[in-house]
């Protein structure tokens, strides 16, 4: 009977293309799929001089990683690219060399924002169309919902939220300036019980019109003042979501072809014409048949892409990052569906 017995070697010879199958779905999405067009699009963002970065495709398949197998935690994601052979494989790093910390991913967005993953994400669109899996002439349009990364507790009232747009000693100034002293005897002037007087309170602010604030006018949640308040059939009471906006080609493939996030309480009839606008653009196509539910999105959403249930950041433009990365993960799928192990993608340098 053999035993294996653990034995430290001070020469190992090791090579991850002999341990990374040759079926595995990150050899398949490297085969279809050429990253080099990112440097184009981040060269503005970073400087000739001083040392060398981390490879701006390194941050981007490291994001893609996340989304293509479920790794909500950038922490546990950084974690799996060192234990991982084929993670380490996909970004380029040999078994001596250590991959990125989590932290490049956050840095990432705050240096790139928005514009660079909306181009990365219309780039892959261009290649599925070009790979002929996107048809163009009908759309799909919907929406789906993110639970927001917010608590109810974390709810204020708008006007409490409110912040200051000046230091509190400059505020100070400015209140002892407009509210000049009555007399050197009479400290809260005629009429006035001082400073121990207790303000009435306020009447419900109400619209023009007399109608009363909804509930997402007078509350705001504190850590992310982005997300809206929604009640769904199913859930036992409200919670804090954002909801993103996609628009799908009608094709067998089901590529998503545009996308708009908005608070989660934001009625879909208001942007549809934003999509369809966007499908196009993508697409260079105009579409013969747009089709969207009867409500327009007020009482059902369809199921999003995986990455696109719970949101992992916060505030619109952060959940704008995260969308366009999860849905730019669904259309590689599509992509690496039809491509098998045919050539690579050619992308525009």
């Amino acid at each position: 009977m053999g035993r294996q017995v653990p034995q430290s070697k001070l020469f190992y010879q090791v090579s991850l293309e002999e341990r990374v199958p040759q079926d595995h779905l990150l050899r398949k999405i490297a085969s279809a799929v050429d990253f080099r067009f990112l440097y184009d699009y981040v060269r503005p963002y970073y400087s000739h001089t001083g040392a060398p970065s981390v490879d701006p495709v390194v941050i981007f398949k490291m994001s893609l990683l996340g989304y293509l197998y479920g790794l909500t935690s950038e922490r546990k994601l950084a974690e799996e690219c060192r234990l991982n052979l084929a993670f380490m494989w996909f970004l380029g790093y040999d078994l001596d060399e250590m991959p990125p910390d989590h932290s490049i991913l956050s840095k990432a967005r705050a240096r790139f924002g928005r514009e660079v993953y909306e181009q990365f994400f219309r780039e892959v669109v261009r290649m599925c169309r070009e790979a002929g899996l996107v048809e163009g002439d009908k759309v799909f349009l919907d929406a789906t919902l993110l639970k927001a990364n917010a608590s109810l507790d974390s709810l204020v009232a708008r006007e409490a939220c409110h912040r200051l747009k000046e230091t509190p000693e400059a505020y100070l100034d400015r209140v002892w300036e407009e509210n000049p002293l009555e007399g050197p005897d009479d400290p809260g002037g005629s009429g006035s019980s001082g400073l121990g007087e207790v303000p009435r309170e306020e009447a419900p602010e109400k619209k023009a019109g007399g109608k009363s604030l909804r509930t997402n006018e007078k509350w705001v949640s504190r850590t992310d003042p982005d997300a809206s308040l929604v009640t769904r059939k199913g859930f036992l009471r409200p919670f804090l979501a954002h909801k993103v906006h996609i628009a799908v080609d009608g094709g067998r493939a089901q590529i998503v072809t545009a996308e708009k996030p908005s608070p989660g309480g934001a009625a879909e009839c208001h942007v549809l014409p934003h999509l369809i606008g966007k499908h196009i653009f993508s697409t260079r196509s105009r579409p013969e048949e747009a089709v969207a539910d009867r409500a327009c999105g007020t009482k059902a959403e369809v199921k999003g892409p995986r990455g696109l249930d719970l949101a992992t950041l916060r505030g619109t433009a952060r959940v704008h990052i995260q969308a366009l990365l999860a849905l730019a993960v669904h259309n590689i799928r599509q992509l690496v569906k039809v491509m098998g192990g045919k050539k690579t993608v050619a992308a525009q340098i």
